[in-house]
């Protein structure tokens, strides 16, 4: 039985696991009968990272209390296991232990800081009022300009527009059904989320369309003619529903998306870099006004401001899809990157105060713990913060 941890413990922190094998080491994290065996674990890592490091006593002592304070001070809460089934990830809800060993652990040892790579205790954080995480919130604007909040929403039927019900499920889900010929000019409908927000819509065609925080999706309440087009921005995830007569098409700032019938994610935040189109199935062609790609599944097409387009194989297709399972997932993410993210979920705003801190974060967080633990973790990377009211102040 030890051996199997030591080896599901290797494995999660590598990322060499099966997915089996992940979901079996987060049901030994979260179960508690395995904490000795755990601690032994860490043990024996720290003692590797004091020989490559020079860590001295007092500073190991500080790094691996740490760890250790903070396994304990908080009861792991119920591990809810929800198995995507194209993916393989466990969804996890609220799962302290599994934040600090396995996450803090990431972000502690692995960490890239430049020429220091001591990490060092750092005082707990308060937050007065503390954020909560985002939930499954959004705003449909209707063909006449009404709206209706569909968090509060009840169940059922929402409106009905051009031979089109609109209806809430009892999942929580907005979906379209048409009930007869559609005819005349189109009407649109638009789901917005705000700052801490997500959503799940199904589109008339049958489409599924995840939407992502501070994000709105812009569409026809039936789609009729050469195409069925649509209108991003922030961040959606898509399930087009095939038509090989009528191509689904994804329209942003800059940016348009052609497909059949396809699985794909789209991330054109106006505060992003690029505009990035990952393919997990089927083929994409991307376009801008001077050029374009057809990509292959793994692939990636990055698109700057002056629209050129370029080609990313075998991106990290986990690190793009880590939204849409519940979990923050980094690589190498500056703290910028990593604040942009806290801002949309968590709905404050970042201030960076002084030279930006150089830091760069590897690891998982799950979507679902407030804003205190999120920082916590962050902190123990080498970060610094400051909170003023809904203002998160990043120092060096």
């Amino acid at each position: 039985m030890k051996e199997d941890i030591a080896y599901l413990f290797q494995a999660y922190l590598q990322k060499t696991g099966t997915p089996e094998e992940k979901a079996a080491f987060l049901r030994l994290v979260a179960g508690g009968q395995s904490d000795e065996e755990l601690k032994e674990l860490l043990d024996g890592m720290l003692a590797v990272y004091e020989t490559e490091h020079s860590l001295e006593v007092a500073e190991a002592d500080d790094l691996f209390g740490l760890i250790r304070r903070q396994m304990t001070e908080q009861a792991p809460a119920a591990v809810i296991p929800m198995p995507d089934r194209r993916f393989g990830w466990l969804r996890i809800a609220g799962a302290a232990v599994l934040i600090i060993v396995c996450t803090g652990i990431v972000f502690l040892l692995m960490n890239r800081k430049g020429e220091e790579d001591l990490v060092r205790q750092k005082p707990a954080i308060a937050l007065p009022d503390d954020a909560a995480p985002g939930s499954n919130r959004a705003v449909l604007q209707l063909a006449d300009g009404s709206s209706i909040l569909l968090d509060t929403a009840a169940d059922g039927m929402l409106a009905h527009e051009s031979a089109v019900d609109i209806l809430k499920t009892d999942s929580g889900q907005l979906t379209y059904r048409r009930q007869g010929q559609t005819t005349g000019a189109l009407s649109y409908n638009s789901i917005t989320t705000p700052r801490g927000g997500q959503f799940r819509v199904t589109l008339p065609d049958g489409s599924k369309v995840w939407l992502n925080a501070a994000s709105s999706l812009r569409f026809p309440t039936a789609f009729q003619g050469e195409d069925r087009t649509v209108e991003l921005t922030g961040e959606g995830y898509f399930e087009v529903a095939q038509n090989a007569s009528m191509p689904f098409l994804v329209k942003t700032a800059n940016v348009a998306i052609r497909v059949l019938g396809t699985n794909f994610d789209v991330n054109a935040y106006s505060n992003e870099p690029f505009v990035r189109t990952t393919l997990l199935e089927g083929k994409v062609k991307v376009s801008t006004a001077g050029s374009n790609c057809v990509l292959q599944p793994g692939q990636q097409a990055e698109c700057n401001e002056a629209g050129s387009l370029r080609v990313v194989n075998d991106a990290d297709t986990g690190e793009t899809m880590a939204w849409k399972n519940g979990l923050f997932h980094f690589e190498e993410a500056s703290i910028e990157t990593v604040m942009r993210q806290v801002e949309r979920w968590y709905d404050l705003d970042v201030v960076y105060q002084g030279p930006r801190p150089k830091e760069h974060y590897r690891g998982e967080i799950p979507r679902d713990v407030r804003a205190s633990e999120m920082l916590k973790v962050l902190m123990a990377g080498g970060a610094h913060f400051r909170i003023e009211g809904k203002k998160i102040i990043v120092t060096q």
